[in-house]
């Protein structure tokens, strides 16, 4: 039986924010089904769409919380979900509330555009700038 997780979604084209009850296992469909990458902060992981910046229909959003920030300077790319993860590697729910999300975002305008280098920082790994 598929377990259910309450994840949060961040959806920059409808501009919401929003609980879902998800499988464990249709995070990818959620973003999009495409590969993922993963940002963490405050304890969370936000799933998002690797390929996101190649796609032609795009929407963006900054999130504040401040250690999300030291990934990317500015913005995220397409839908983000938002879930936990545990010490055995499942994702789970997420603890945080829509509202707490949605008060840490700003989206972007329809014609904002970004662009990021991406150099080896061997202290942190890997950060955008």
């Amino acid at each position: 039986m598929d377990k259910k997780i309450t994840v949060i979604v961040v959806n920059p084209f409808t501009q919401t924010v929003e609980e879902k009850e998800i499988k464990e296992n249709e995070v990818a469909n959620e973003v999009g089904q495409s590969p993922l990458t993963a940002i963490y902060f405050e304890d969370h992981i936000m799933f998002l769409d690797d390929e996101g910046l190649y796609k032609k229909d795009n929407r963006f959003f900054s999130i504040e919380f401040e250690d999300a920030k030291r990934y990317i300077n500015d913005a995220f790319c397409g839908i983000g979900v938002i879930a936990k993860g545990n010490d055995e590697g499942d994702t789970i729910s997420a603890t945080l509330s829509a509202d707490e999300v949605r008060d840490n975002i700003t989206w972007k305008s329809e014609d904002y555009k970004e662009s990021f280098t991406v150099r080896a920082d061997f202290k942190d790994g890997w950060v955008f700038r």
